[in-house]
């Protein structure tokens, strides 16, 4: 199994004519992991990425065939923060 599919199928959707930013995506990851500290670098997580077929544009800005799920925006960090707030 691809080391960040977990992270792929919860945080994300994929899909023809999906793309998102390259820069959001790892930053969603990075936060999914726990920080810094816990993630792979971005270069080897647009090489899994890469594994399971989803490509950089040309541009190199996009992953194409992918978006974040629109309520995993927010950051994992974020959201705890929120929840831990109301309790």
């Amino acid at each position: 199994m691809n080391l960040i599919q977990p992270f792929v199928d919860e945080r994300c959707e994929r899909g023809s004519g999906l793309r998102e930013k390259s820069d959001a995506v790892y930053k969603d990851y990075v936060a999914w992991t726990g920080g810094p500290e816990h993630a792979m670098s971005h270069r080897t997580f647009t090489q899994c990425l890469a594994n399971l077929r989803i490509a950089l544009d040309r541009g190199r800005r996009y992953y194409e065939g992918l978006s974040l799920i629109k309520e995993a925006e927010e950051p994992v960090e974020e959201a705890v923060k929120t929840v831990t707030a109301k309790a």
